[in-house]
């Protein structure tokens, strides 16, 4: 009895240890943190994945301290139809590398009703704020928004003992003191 209550007791340690567990130690659940907050328009969320040198060379832009701005019925369709799976995850050492299918509305097709619908209301008026989603709703009301998939592979990196995701980011091309230069020199 007291052998049982033992390895009772010891498994649960094991397995809320094991649930306690920092997730950013698993490629694999980085990764797909990176793509959730990402893929769904969360910025500030998904930059906490990136790796230093794509923090270093695009800046987060400053967050407006104001109310949350009010997404558009149809932007929230086009984030609740994104989906990915990650088909592969290969970690050796302290990289790793995934392949993950994603697919999202196609934009493309959606362009093309988007001018569509935009020319067709000029014969009659301009299109009121907001009258472009209603129209686009209505489009895709019943028959789905075009979807496209297409696969990509995602580099990771461990710095430290977390992984970070790596897109290869260029440096920012105007930051605060290009720009405060640029404005400088045009002024004289």
């Amino acid at each position: 009895m007291k052998k049982t209550a033992f390895l009772t007791v010891l498994l649960l340690g094991v397995f809320l240890a094991a649930g306690c567990a920092d997730r950013n130690t698993n490629p694999r659940y980085v990764l797909s943190k990176y793509l959730d907050a990402s893929l769904h328009g969360r910025e500030k969320e998904a930059y906490k994945y990136l790796s230093s040198a794509d923090k270093t060379a695009k800046h987060l832009p400053p967050t407006e301290d104001a109310a949350p701005r009010k997404e558009s019925v149809f932007r929230q369709v086009i984030y609740d139809n994104i989906t990915y799976k990650i088909d592969s995850m290969k970690a050796e050492g302290d990289k790793a590398e995934a392949m993950v299918t994603i697919t999202t509305p196609d934009f493309g097709v959606m362009f093309r009703d988007i001018h569509a619908a935009a020319f067709g209301s000029i014969s009659q008026e301009t299109l009121a704020p907001g009258e472009l989603d209603g129209i686009l709703a209505e489009r895709y009301k019943d028959r789905g928004l075009p979807m496209t998939t297409t696969a990509k592979n995602f580099s990771l990196v461990k710095e430290g003992d977390r992984w970070k995701v790596i897109l290869g980011l260029e440096p920012d091309e105007l930051d605060e003191n290009t720009m405060e230069a640029y404005f400088t020199d045009v002024s004289r």
